[in-house]
């Protein structure tokens, strides 16, 4: 359960940094935002799958 918590304040601050860097620069690129939400979503699915593989 802690590592769950761990990912999860993890993936918070990866999205948090990554929508700050890019409203900063003035116009944010929806292509780039969509990339990391994808990879995001992906780290997620596995992380959760090995967790319930472990359960």
């Amino acid at each position: 359960m802690v590592f769950l918590a761990l990912v999860i304040v993890a993936r918070l601050i990866v999205n948090i940094a990554t929508f700050v860097s890019e409203f900063s620069r003035g116009k944010p690129d929806i292509g780039i935002i969509r990339g990391y939400r994808k990879i995001d979503e992906l780290i997620f699915n596995l992380v959760c799958r090995q967790l319930l593989v472990t359960a």
